[in-house]
């Protein structure tokens, strides 16, 4: 019991991670991406009644990860057998902020449901009766532009206020762990399993990597905290 208790409080005292310094270029190359596209973000944001700093902050891990491993993505033979045969054949991440087709379809499925959500996101919708193969195809073609990524990622998190709005921590730092906990592990748990999700570390590399990891979570607060309001002032 002491051992445990000892190991507690020097877990405690631990000062936090500069991840900044620990993912050295990619985390430079990150800010730099934000920097570059802030129009973007802030032209997004503004269109849908988003804090731009928010949609900054539960993306800007996957930037760091995208620098890390751009050199490995090659999805041209995914995306024609996601095409033709759909989702549950092939599903795989795309573009910039690492999004997956069923990520997408599971964003328009539910704005599509909402009618309070309808009207900031008319353009993700698709009309029924066109072809489920050219829906896949354009959805693909979608998730190959940064700019639409935004609005998927826009739409989630109107998502996730309107779905967790009982559950959304006062405290802006852990109401940002949260939603981006919501983006990385998906909307379709509750708030108890997300608020589970929140300090696991496994990231960059995922559940399955043995070796030392960070939370999505914390990455994303530390940047909403230290970057976000000097990156997304207009």
């Amino acid at each position: 019991m002491l051992k445990l208790f000892l190991l507690g409080t020097l877990l405690i005292c631990l000062p936090p991670v500069d991840f900044a310094q620990f993912y050295g270029s990619d985390y430079r190359d990150a800010l730099s991406y934000v920097e570059a596209h802030k129009d973007d973000y802030l032209d997004v944001a503004a269109q849908v009644e988003l804090d731009p700093r928010e949609l900054s902050a539960i993306l800007f891990p996957e930037l760091i990860r995208y620098s890390l491993f751009r050199d490995f993505f090659e999805t041209k033979a995914l995306e024609l057998f996601y095409i033709e045969k759909g989702a549950s054949a092939a599903d795989f991440s795309i573009g910039r902020f690492q999004m997956k087709p069923s990520f997408a379809e599971q964003v328009e499925a539910y704005v599509g449901g909402d009618e309070g959500l309808k009207p900031y996101f008319q353009e993700l919708l698709f009309f029924e009766k066109e072809d489920p193969r050219y829906r896949r195809k354009k959805r693909v073609e979608r998730l190959q532009d940064e700019r639409w990524q935004l609005v998927y990622a826009a739409a989630l998190l109107k998502i996730a206020h309107k779905k967790y709005r009982e559950s959304l921590p006062s405290d802006r730092a852990d109401r940002i762990r949260f939603l981006a906990t919501v983006y990385n592990h998906g909307f379709q748990d509750s708030a108890a399993d997300i608020t589970q999700w929140i300090p696991k570390q496994c990231f960059p590399y995922g559940v399955r990597y043995q070796g030392p990891q960070h939370a999505y979570s914390e990455v994303s607060a530390d940047f909403f905290e230290k970057y976000s309001e000097k990156l997304m002032t207009p």
